[in-house]
C-alpha cells in the first residue's frame, strides 16, 4: 500500500481565495503544478489574467466580505469542475494601523468583513461539497493573535486573525464528524506586497516597539519568508499525508514569534 505524499493532487480541486498575489498566488501556482484542478479568487481579474494565463483555470473576480459573490463563486467552481476537495482562504488586508484611537469603528468593521467574515463567507457554500469528498479547509492565520501580540498599532489585524484561529479549532471539532479538516497556517513575516496598502495613524512606532538589530527571527535574522514557505505547508495541510492533522496552526516564521 502506497503511503499518502503532498506531491501528487491529481484528480482533486481545490478553490483559493486571495490567489492574485502573496501567499495566495503562490499556493494556487503550487497546488496546479502537483496536478489539482483549481479556481482562483481575487478582487482583481487582471491579477489574476496575468498569473494563470491558462484557460483550465477558473477565474473569478469577486469581493470575498460579499455573501452572494462568493455563494456565486463555488457554485460556478462546483458546476464546472465536478468536485470540491479543498478550500484555501488566503484572502485578507491589514487594514489602517496605528494609535487604536485614530482608527474609526467603520475601519475596523470593514477589516473584520473581509478577514473573518469573508472566510465565513466561503465555507459555508462550499461545506457539502467538501463533505461529499472528505475535503479540507486551511485558513490563513497569522503569528499576530495566536502566539505574539507586540505589533504595536495594528489591533483590530491581530483580533481578527486571532479570531480565525479561534474558528480553525472551533470547526475541526464541529465538522471532524462530517469528515472535513479545518487547519490555520500562521505566517510571521513574509516577502508579499501586503504592507503596500497599509496606512499608518498618528506615525510609527506606536506604543514601546522591541527591537532586535540581527532580526527578530531565530532562523533566518532580519530575512523575511518566502511565500512559497506558506505555500508548501498549506499544500501538505490539503494534502492525504495530512490525513489525521485537523484544528492545528502551523507556524512558519523562522522560529519569530518564539524570540
Amino acid at each position: 500500500m502506497n503511503a499518502p505524499t503532498i506531491s501528487d493532487f491529481t484528480g482533486k480541486a481545490a478553490l483559493i481565495t486571495g490567489a492574485g498575489s502573496g501567499i495566495g498566488l503562490a499556493t494556487a501556482q503550487l497546488l496546479l503544478s502537483r496536478g489539482a484542478t483549481i479556481g482562483v479568487i481575487d478582487m482583481s481579474m487582471d491579477r489574476l489574467q496575468k498569473a494563470f494565463p491558462e484557460d483550465s483555470v477558473l477565474k473569478l473576480s469577486t469581493d470575498v466580505s460579499d455573501t452572494e459573490d462568493a455563494a456565486r463563486a463555488v457554485s460556478e467552481f462546483v458546476v464546472q469542475v465536478g468536485r470540491l476537495d479543498s478550500l484555501v482562504l488566503s484572502a485578507g488586508i491589514n487594514g489602517p494601523m496605528g494609535k487604536v484611537d485614530m482608527i474609526h469603528p467603520d475601519e475596523i468593521r470593514r477589516l473584520f468583513e473581509v478577514n473573518l467574515i469573508g472566510v465565513y463567507n466561503y465555507i459555508i457554500p462550499a461545506l457539502p461539497h467538501l463533505e461529499a469528498n472528505y475535503g479540507s479547509i486551511t485558513l490563513v492565520g497569522s503569528i499576530n493573535g495566536s502566539r505574539q501580540f507586540s505589533w504595536t498599532g495594528s489591533s483590530p489585524y491581530v483580533a481578527s486573525k486571532g479570531a480565525v484561529m479561534a474558528l480553525g479549532r472551533s470547526l475541526a471539532v464541529e465538522l471532524g464528524p462530517r469528515g472535513v479538516r479545518v487547519n490555520t497556517v500562521c505566517p510571521g513575516s513574509i516577502k508579499t506586497n501586503i504592507l503596500e496598502s497599509t496606512t499608518w495613524r498618528g506615525g510609527w512606532p506606536v506604543g514601546r516597539p522591541r527591537h532586535y538589530p540581527e532580526g527578530d527571527s531565530p532562523l533566518t535574522g532580519k530575512v523575511p519568508g518566502e511565500a512559497q514557505d506558506v505555500a508548501e505547508a498549506i499544500a501538505f495541510l490539503a494534502s492525504d499525508a495530512a490525513k489525521h492533522v485537523t484544528g492545528t496552526e502551523l507556524f512558519i516564521d523562522g522560529g519569530q514569534s518564539l524570540a
